[in-house]
């Protein structure tokens, strides 16, 4: 079963989704010798695509006719109330042999890419749910509904936007089916760049393609090695649905706020609130923890996906608040409950394998936390070494040469004034009330950025000069007593490990071209990403408490919200009201399931209106998604929560700033000046990122080892 969860996106983004899936499915209708599909029936019996529509009022318009055109959806039969109750959704099931494809050509049984498939049926159930109740609450219509009715073997989730490759549904199928302890799959996802490649000059997008290249060469990659991954994308993922059934999804659809479970004192804790945020990351866990249990999860390298990224900093900031709110609450929960690993059925080398994981994610969030005062103390430490030599040197400081001292002065002021005006900016209203304010503390972060960089390739240079000489004296002797002092080996290593780890991924997984198309973008907002993102996820974190019986929040203050069981009487004309309309002589609202008369011509001209619609759709006019917003009661504990996690993470980081690069505070760096306190520090930060890339380098490099010599004996179907 494919679930695709929709909410207010456009039609053109479910149309490139629910297209490629169909094509995907399809694909297994033509194994005509398989042992497993075409026994005991046809292929497209055992396949089904579930839609999750959530919320009708915020829909687009456009995505119902695309729906009512292949047959799936009918206008007009929706009502507010059946026998005096209130009506919260409403369910279609069809099986249809329509799609339309992104070119909006229509394409029945007589037009298919694949001649094999022109008979090729594919079924159907929509639900539309009246109210917006968030991707939690759809999950929970799809699995403690029509999963225990339909009783799948595999779950594949798609996000409404993503486009599939077609193999990527058999080749998800065949990892479970060689794999009978595999509890859930992940296929690669790759950022759409939109209409034109020139999107790469975009920093923020390029950056993003660096990104999530890496985050599945590198990271995804070295999980796999150990059974265990952090992370099962909602965009593009799968689940072997008896591996979900008991406590995973019971604990995960805990923060559906619907849910009268969840309206207990331990899910309103702020700590429950905030792992919600991540729940492809929960489940993660509680699978490969479940008691008893041996499941495992896996990446599937060969199975790729497209979906869409943000093009702007402020669709980018609240993308990014979410998943680094979720990641980091999320990696805590899996600390804290680690001893649920040793209720399960693995073996010992599994486990093994998992504490590795589990030594490198407590590595990794000490590193995340300190890394405001690191990239700070990093930037003003090579501009100073580079723009401040010795006295007794007849050189000047690199590149103004005497008036350098006094330039890294201003880009100090600069960049801690930046990093007073993000909190201001964090603390304040929304992003997109801000957007000339992020934007330019982008830009200014990102040529500060530039600026240090520039200085390290200065000082690199130099340095090499000095040693291929000998080192026999010179101006430039100060460098290498730095070099001296830091360690040789402490310095080489850090290199290797934090830009040669890229690299030798991207030759590894034969695909290392964001390396040269992207990079270079990476480097330039990488600052950014700590000084802006961090800031505003910590300031920002879930302090309202799940809302009693009967109102409901979500995550992000998407589209307007109904009253439970509340019908949309009253839309602009160019959305529900207009489609009703035009379809009246079809439905007729005041009845359940009508029956109205017609001829053929009727419905044939009709159909026409619709098709044309879908092929020239009027702009969609969204409700105002700020406006109209229940008031919800926010705890005083929850928001004391935020201002204390704030203030810990703020004067942690200050802290570590002050130690370094203060003098008065020698006995807390062991009676050493502030040159010594940056020696320790920069050597303890640069050995602890070196064995944070090389732990995953060294799962990533068994990870494609092992998928290249499995390829060999992998059985398809």
């Amino acid at each position: 079963m494919v679930g695709i969860t929709y909410y207010n996106e456009d039609a053109a983004l479910l149309r490139r989704t629910l297209h490629t899936a169909i094509e995907s499915m399809r694909r297994i209708y033509i194994l005509k010798k398989s042992s497993f599909w075409n026994k005991a029936g046809p292929a497209w019996k055992k396949l089904l695509i579930f839609i999750t529509i959530d919320g009708l009022a915020a829909a687009d318009p456009g995505a119902l006719d695309l729906l009512a055109a292949i047959g799936v959806y009918r206008h007009g039969v929706l009502k507010p109330e059946l026998h005096g109750k209130k009506v919260r959704a409403h369910m279609f099931e069809y099986t249809t042999q329509l799609t339309i494809t992104e070119c909006l050509d229509l394409q029945g049984p007589e037009k298919s890419i694949i001649p094999s498939l022109t008979s090729a049926p594919v079924q159907f159930i929509l639900l539309v749910k009246n109210d917006n109740c968030g991707k939690l609450n759809s999950y929970r219509w799809l699995y403690d509904s029509v999963s225990r009715i339909t009783n799948p073997e595999v779950v594949v989730h798609l996000d409404t936007g993503t486009k599939i490759e077609p193999p990527a549904v058999l080749r998800i199928w065949e990892q479970f089916y060689n794999d009978k302890d595999l509890g859930g799959v992940c296929g690669e996802l790759r950022p759409s760049l939109g209409s034109s490649w020139w999107n790469l000059l975009n920093p923020l997008v390029a950056a993003q393609v660096f990104e999530f290249k890496i985050g599945f060469q590198l990271d995804r990659a070295f999980e796999a090695s150990t059974g265990y991954l952090s992370l099962l994308p909602g965009a593009f993922s799968a689940w072997r649905f008896r591996g979900q059934m008991g406590n995973p999804l019971k604990d995960t659809l805990l923060g559906d706020p619907t849910f009268t479970i969840a309206q207990t004192s331990s899910s309103q804790k702020p700590w429950n609130l905030n792992r919600y945020l991540a729940d492809d990351r929960v489940i993660c866990f509680q699978v490969v923890s479940k008691d008893r249990g041996k499941w495992h999860l896996a990446y599937d390298r060969h199975s790729h996906a497209t979906t869409d990224i943000p093009m702007n900093t402020t669709d980018f900031i609240n993308q990014r608040r979410r998943w680094l709110n979720g990641a980091f609450f999320s990696t805590i929960y899996v600390i804290t409950h680690w001893n649920q690993m040793y209720k399960s059925g693995h073996n010992i080398n599994r486990l093994a394998a998992f504490h590795i994981q589990l030594l490198h994610s407590i590595l990794a969030l000490i590193l995340s936390w300190f890394s405001l005062a690191a990239f700070m103390l990093t930037t003003f430490t090579v501009n100073e070494i580079s723009g401040s030599p010795p006295a007794d040197q007849p050189i000047s400081g690199f590149p103004f040469g005497k008036a350098t001292p006094t330039v890294n002065a201003v880009i100090q002021i600069v960049y801690l004034g930046m990093i007073l005006f993000q909190f201001i900016l964090a603390l304040g209203s929304r992003p997109k009330n801000h957007v000339v304010g992020y934007t330019v503390s982008f830009v200014i972060f990102g040529f500060i950025q530039a600026y240090m960089i520039m200085n390290l390739i200065y000082l690199t240079k130099h340095l090499v000069d000095f040693r291929a000489e000998n080192g026999n004296g010179g101006q430039y002797a100060y460098i290498n007593e730095y070099y001296a002092d830091l360690g040789s080996a402490t310095i080489i290593t850090a290199g290797i490990s934090i830009f040669g780890v890229y690299f030798a991924v991207g030759l590894l997984a034969m695909d290392p071209w964001h390396l040269l198309t992207s990079y270079a973008q990476f480097l330039f907002v990488s600052s950014a990403y700590i000084n802006i993102l961090n800031i505003f996820a910590f300031s920002n974190v879930q302090v309202h408490p799940l809302p009693p019986k009967g109102r409901y929040i979500h995550d992000v203050s998407w589209g307007k919200r109904l009253r439970p069981g509340e019908l949309p009487t009253q839309q602009p004309q160019n959305r529900l009201l207009r489609a009703e309309t035009l379809n009246s002589s079809i439905a007729d609202a005041s009845e359940t399931h009508p029956a109205h008369p017609h001829n053929q011509q009727n419905v044939d001209a009709e159909y026409a209106s619709l098709l044309a619609r879908i092929a020239s759709p009027e702009p969609a006019a969204h409700a105002d998604k700020d406006k109209k917003r229940s008031p919800l009661a926010t705890s005083d504990s929850l928001m004391e929560f935020r201002t204390i996690l704030l203030a810990t993470y703020v004067f942690s980081n200050f802290f570590i700033c002050l130690v370094v690069l203060n003098d008065s505070l020698k006995p807390l760096a062991f009676l050493g000046s502030s040159y010594w306190h940056k020696v320790r520090f920069f050597r303890f930060w640069m050995w602890a990122n070196s064995v944070s890339y090389l732990i995953r380098f060294v799962g990533s490099f068994w990870f494609y080892t092992r998928s290249l010599f499995g390829m060999c004996f992998r059985r398809r179907y």
